[in-house]
């Protein structure tokens, strides 16, 4: 295996030990922490909170209650929650040593590292922060963790996939938002911090985010090699799945919060999911630089979008069809019947087929438009190929074929002569 380490960033070599001792210390510090952390958080799960101030996934009384009247206790939520804290904390910690295994000689591989350690125990598990909350004198370090973590993440974004900011013009907003994370985290401690962050800190990520996502496609377009393009569809993608979970919390969570009861215990559960598309990031990320051949995401990226949007469809067929045929059939009988289920049934298994196949057909032209003309231009040349008989007319249709899918600067056919 070759691995794309980017000479150009790399990091002097008076300096790298310096550098990796340094890292060494960080992750040493962020995963005791991570460690006296899981049996606080535990702990501080199963209390019950019946007042406005709770922790982060706290339960209310009336939570509790829909809980035990499934079947579920409170020891098996708060190991749950924990469990998908961990889960996360193992992803990003264990991809930032095997990055930082691999490409610590490069200041792009230590950002990365980094920034994949502090997401992992100081931005989405709860664990470094209910340290910090047991013991006051660490609120403010901890603070600072988090707002490193926001720090890191928007470099990441910046400097991704060579170390350097490109254009020239992506370091203005990344200074100006970093600065944002740098000045909220000196305010005074009796400025109202929010639970993850203050939201200055929300939205200097939210707009660093933005103007980096900008800056990687202006860098894609006309600065990037044929390998960093690739590199950069993986990040995007991977970034895409973690936003988008990041904006759903900040929504329901931060912005407007649900108030206590079922729908708050199912967005509670619903944190297995949203990790899962949390985890894409490092996943994604780590398998970009680590490989030099990158696998072909293009058809990741077309089956998430066929079968992500063939399942919203289908969903939305099969409770629209079930609670219309449950509306027509006790109108009629004047009492529920389980005929709507299985006609709905039917109806989503007759559907798939056809459906799949044009939203494959619709994405195909809209998304991937230069592939699914060449694979028109082959299948019309497969056709001509088995009816053409002039030879002439068979090589000057070949030349064409090669021109138009391949686009080489010269086409030329060659016959050997028997």
């Amino acid at each position: 295996m070759t691995y794309s380490t980017a000479s150009d960033s790399q990091i002097p070599r008076p300096w790298v030990y310096l550098v990796r001792a340094a890292w060494v210390v960080i992750a040493l510090v962020l995963f005791a922490a991570m460690v006296v952390g899981v049996p606080l958080r535990y702990a501080e799960l199963l209390e019950v909170c019946a007042s406005g101030d709770c922790v982060l996934l706290a339960l209310a009384p009336a939570e509790l209650a829909l809980l035990q009247n499934v079947g579920l206790s409170i020891q098996f939520y708060a190991s749950f929650q924990v469990a998908l804290e961990i889960y996360l904390f193992v992803i990003f910690g264990g991809l930032a040593l095997l990055l930082f295994w691999r490409i610590s000689n490069t200041w792009i591989g230590i950002i990365v590292s980094l920034a994949f350690l502090f997401l992992g125990t100081t931005f989405f598990p709860e664990e470094v922060r209910t340290v910090t909350r047991s013991f006051p004198a660490l609120q403010r370090p901890g603070e600072i963790l988090t707002s490193a973590s926001v720090v890191l993440l928007l470099l990441l974004i910046f400097l991704f996939p060579d170390g350097r900011f490109a254009p020239r013009w992506a370091i203005w907003p990344a200074l100006l938002a970093i600065g944002a994370v740098v000045i909220d985290t000196v305010l005074p401690l009796s400025v109202r911090q929010a639970e993850s962050a203050s939201m200055l800190v929300i939205v200097a990520a939210l707009v660093g985010v933005t103007f980096g996502v900008v800056a990687q496609v202006q860098r894609y377009r006309r600065i990037s090699t044929p390998t960093q393009r690739q590199q950069t569809k993986w990040i995007m993608f991977g970034l895409l799945c973690m936003f988008v979970m990041m904006v759903f919390w900040t929504i329901f969570v931060e912005m407007f919060p649900l108030q206590p009861g079922r729908q708050r215990l199912a967005l509670y559960f619903s944190g297995l999911i949203q990790d899962i598309f949390i985890s894409v990031f490092p996943l994604a990320v780590a398998f970009s630089i680590l490989r030099y051949r990158l696998w072909d995401i293009d058809l990741i990226i077309r089956r998430t979008l066929v079968y992500g949007t063939l399942t919203l469809l289908l969903a939305l067929v099969y409770f629209g069809s079930i609670t219309l045929l449950s509306s027509l059939f006790s109108s009629i009988t004047g009492q529920q019947s389980a005929l709507a289920i299985v006609v709905s049934t039917l109806l989503i298994a007759a559907l798939f087929t056809p459906l799949r196949r044009r939203l494959q057909d619709w994405i195909d032209r809209r998304f991937f438009r230069r592939k699914y003309n060449a694979e028109q231009v082959l299948a019309q040349f497969a056709v001509t190929a088995r009816d053409e008989t002039d030879l002439d007319a068979l090589t000057t249709e070949l030349v064409r074929v090669v021109q138009e899918t391949m686009q080489p600067e010269h086409v030329s056919v060659w016959l050997r002569d028997d």
